[in-house]
């Protein structure tokens, strides 16, 4: 297994990789590679059963230029080099069933294991659904630029041979939604199966979430604060509200905190949204288990969004946009999808959904939650393998 980031007691990325690798490991035999750098969160863990780690890393002499978000997608892209020559050998010295690409879960970037051998899985991967334009004003200039340099990756991953070369290479492609099966030439769309990345132990669920919000409705943000996750749409609704209903309690960070801080004031909210900073996963279910709202409106494609996934298993009813990875995770009876508009009609109806989500019970997320448990997931992933295998054999 490939598992670029992997890392324990994380969302995004990391958890993903983590997360996945933890519940194959129950039923298969593992060698994982992932990044040196994820070593120390892993060995604080208790050994999983049935897996190696192998790190890998580039000499730190060449890593000047890398720092933290920075240059990490150049990072990646290189570090698939290191895959491929760590994986050449693992093929070499005893035999595997299947190699497994996990992260990073991108579409368009090349997965250095393809063609080692054995049956090759790609994914779950995501990326292949657009950000409205209609919606680009409300990202300010650094993230606009930022999504026009992800537009041009993934125009240029349709002709890049070494993406084509990837999705060739695969027998199975997991894609978290629609739009990235819509991404694949049409050639390879055949092999694809729609899995979403998010996934939760049963236990997670808590089924008996006390919902008393008194006068106000407490709404809650969770996610890497980038542009595109819609953190600015949340503090607008907040503002939109005549009567200073909502609270909204924003929990984490990233490059447009400072953006939405200094929007926070300039609409006069500063008393209604509270900024947390980065908390810890315990922390984080805390603050999930005293809302009733999760208002997530991000315009990214958002493959499936873990903290979707927990809000809902923790009662909360979610706000989305009907775009990507969060549309298909929120069904109609678990919280409120609304279509994509112009910022000023959207704010007023994501402000209209928030108000009826905080109205809905708690059962309906709950629910749902159970849809996105590791045993309703297992199904998928052997007949991913058993396919990828009886690929092998017509071979």
């Amino acid at each position: 297994m490939s598992a670029y980031a992997c890392e324990p007691g994380k969302g995004s990325e990391p958890g993903v990789g983590w997360n996945w690798l933890r519940r194959i490991s129950v039923d298969h035999e593992v060698v994982v590679m992932t990044r040196a750098n994820n070593a120390s969160a892993i060995e604080r863990e208790p050994p999983l059963p049935n897996v190696r780690f192998v790190y890998l890393d580039l000499p730190r002499a060449l890593m000047w230029w890398k720092r933290g978000p920075r240059g990490a997608r150049t990072y990646a892209l290189l570090w698939q080099v290191l895959a491929r020559r760590a994986g050449r050998r693992l093929v070499a010295e005893q035999p595997f069933d299947v190699v497994h690409h996990l992260t990073w879960a991108a579409h368009w970037i090349p997965a250095g294991v393809a063609s080692l051998g054995p049956p090759f899985v790609f994914g779950p991967v995501g990326g292949g659904t657009p950000t409205p334009w209609i919606l680009w004003p409300e990202f300010g200039v650094r993230g606009l630029l930022y999504e026009v340099a992800r537009f041009a990756s993934q125009q240029i991953a349709r002709v890049n041979p070494m993406s084509r070369h990837t999705w060739a290479a695969a027998s199975v492609i997991l894609v978290q939604n629609q739009g990235t099966l819509d991404a694949l030439p049409v050639r390879h769309r055949g092999k694809a199966r729609i899995v979403q990345n998010a996934g939760i132990d049963p236990s997670e669920i808590v089924v008996d979430k006390a919902d008393d919000p008194g006068p106000h409705i407490r709404a809650v943000f969770v996610g890497v604060a980038s542009a595109w996750k819609g953190l600015s749409l949340a503090v607008r609704v907040v503002a939109h509200d005549p009567e200073r209903r909502i609270v909204l309690d924003v929990v984490g960070d990233g490059p447009d905190i400072a953006r939405c801080r200094r929007l926070v004031d300039r609409l006069g909210v500063t008393a209604l949204v509270h900024f947390h900073g980065w908390l810890s996963r315990a922390e984080v279910l805390d603050e999930l288990q005293h809302a009733e709202v999760l208002l997530f409106p991000s315009q990214h494609d958002e493959g499936g969004p873990l903290g979707v996934v927990e809000a809902m298993a923790r009662g909360l009813r979610p706000v989305v946009l009907d775009h990507g990875g969060p549309a298909i995770s929120v069904s109609a009876e678990a919280g409120c999808r609304v279509p994509i508009m112009k910022r000023a009609a959207l704010v007023r109806s994501l402000h209209a959904a928030t108000l009826r989500a905080a109205a809905m019970s708690p059962e309906g997320p709950l629910r749902r939650a159970r849809d996105f448990t590791w045993p309703a997931k297992d199904a998928v992933l052997a007949a991913a393998y058993e396919a990828a295998l009886a690929g092998s054999r017509r071979l």
